[in-house]
C-alpha cells in the first residue's frame, strides 16, 4: 500500500499550512487597518462572487421560465376545457332555435289550415 503522506502532499500541506498561520498572524497584527491585507482578499474574491452571482441568476432565470411555462400549459388547458364547454352550449343551443323553429312552423301550418278550413266553412255556410 502507498504511504498516504507522500513528499509532495507533506510539502502542500506545509505551505498550506504557512500560509494560514501568515494570514492570520497578519490579520491580527494589523487588526484595524488591514487595507492591504483586505485589499488583496477582495481582488481574489470578486472574480469569484461575480461567477457564483452569474451563475445564480441564469439559474433563476431558467426556474422562472420552467415555472412560468407550467403555469402557461395549466391555462391553456383550461382555456381548451372553456371553449370546448361554450362549443358544447353553442351547439344545443343552436339545435333548441332549430326544434323552436320546427315547432312554429308546425304550429303555423296547423293554425293556417284552421283558420283555411274555419273560412271555407264560413264562406260555405253564407252561399247556402
Amino acid at each position: 500500500m502507498k504511504k498516504i503522506f507522500s513528499n509532495k502532499s507533506r510539502l502542500v500541506m506545509i505551505a498550506a499550512v504557512c500560509i494560514a498561520v501568515i494570514i492570520g498572524v497578519t490579520g491580527v497584527i494589523l487588526a484595524g487597518r488591514a487595507g492591504i491585507f483586505t485589499n488583496i482578499i477582495n481582488t481574489v474574491t470578486t472574480p469569484v462572487k461575480t461567477l457564483v452571482t452569474g451563475i445564480a441568476v441564469k439559474t433563476e432565470e431558467l426556474y422562472d421560465y420552467m415555472y412560468g411555462f407550467d403555469e402557461l400549459k395549466a391555462e391553456n388547458e383550461l382555456l381548451k376545457k372553456q371553449i370546448a364547454e361554450m362549443e358544447s352550449e353553442i351547439r344545443d343551443a343552436t339545435a333548441l332555435t332549430e326544434e323552436k323553429t320546427d315547432t312554429v312552423n308546425t304550429f303555423s301550418e296547423e293554425k293556417i289550415r284552421e283558420m283555411e278550413e274555419f273560412f271555407n266553412q264560413f264562406n260555405s255556410d253564407s252561399y247556402e
